[in-house]
């Protein structure tokens, strides 16, 4: 599997290796873009800093929310889920969270709930297995290194 199609195609099915190295790459990413915002921030007053950080964070958000959706899709397909489910794992929890602290007195069972359903979501999708053989979505990721040409390609491809 090719680095571009794990990361932005939204068919098929990976493995758990894949998924994560896909998510190093996001953490990697992540890392660089706020390294080199620190390293360039101006010194200037507040509001040009946090028109800075805004901006970052919304650039972050457009170019790797695709690669996060597109993951995690994949994942689900193996595990022999929709992709729907992604939305369980990561918006609803945000907003449940946002709606829950946003309030004078924050509704700590809403706070909970919304890092259980994180949790599910990383243990779903970074920790169990998936379905063995060929489901719905195609056939079961292999597992090692070298493709059935021989050609070295990604874990879970």
């Amino acid at each position: 599997m090719k680095l571009l199609t794990l990361l932005y195609s939204f068919y098929g099915r990976i493995g758990r290796g894949s998924y994560w190295l896909g998510v190093a790459i996001i953490l990697a990413v992540c890392v660089l873009l706020w390294l080199s915002a620190s390293l360039t921030a101006p010194s200037g007053s507040a509001p040009e800093i946090y028109t800075q950080a805004i901006s970052l964070f919304l650039f972050m958000l457009l170019l790797l929310v695709p690669v996060w959706a597109a993951l995690g899709t994949k994942r689900l397909h193996d595990r022999g889920k929709r992709g729907w489910w992604l939305l369980a794992f990561y918006p609803l929890p945000v907003l449940l969270f946002w709606f829950a602290s946003a309030r004078q007195e924050p509704i700590v069972p809403l706070m909970i709930l919304s890092g259980m359903l994180l949790l599910w979501g990383v243990i779903e999708l970074g920790f169990l297995p998936g379905t063995p053989g060929e489901n719905a979505y195609g056939p079961n990721p292999s597992t090692g290194l070298t493709g059935q040409d021989g050609k070295t390609t990604l874990p879970g491809a």
